[in-house]
């Protein structure tokens, strides 16, 4: 494990210290706090909302799976455009799925039988 030497594993005193880097602006991943996939929809909507591409595809997952928000699919697809278009290739990928499963069912739907 990547220890530091003399730095423990004292969660509550590291926390205290990622909660003033979260009122700074960067981002907290990790230990330390209860899962709530509420609150980390808020924190990655708003990390989104400035442009974070990573939390942009994150909180587009959260819309996709109905976990801490409201399942949205329109939403989903947004975020997912956004972070495409920052050049995230899973981003890039998963949209040209999206459009390659709408394009093969139309497909199906206007030539039933081919």
């Amino acid at each position: 494990a990547n220890k530091i030497e003399g730095a423990g594993t004292d969660y509550v005193n590291t926390m205290g210290w990622f909660l003033k880097a979260t009122e700074q602006d960067y981002v907290l991943m990790g230990h330390g706090v209860a899962k709530d996939a509420a609150q980390a929809s808020e924190w990655f909507l708003k990390a989104a909302e400035q442009k974070h591409a990573e939390a942009q595809y994150h909180i587009e997952h959260l819309y996709n799976v109905d976990k801490g928000v409201t399942r949205d699919d329109e939403k989903g697809v947004y975020w997912l455009r956004k972070t495409a278009e920052q050049g995230q290739a899973a981003a890039q990928c998963n949209l040209g799925s999206c459009y390659f499963l709408v394009w093969t069912a139309f497909l199906r739907r206007i030539m039933p039988n081919s």
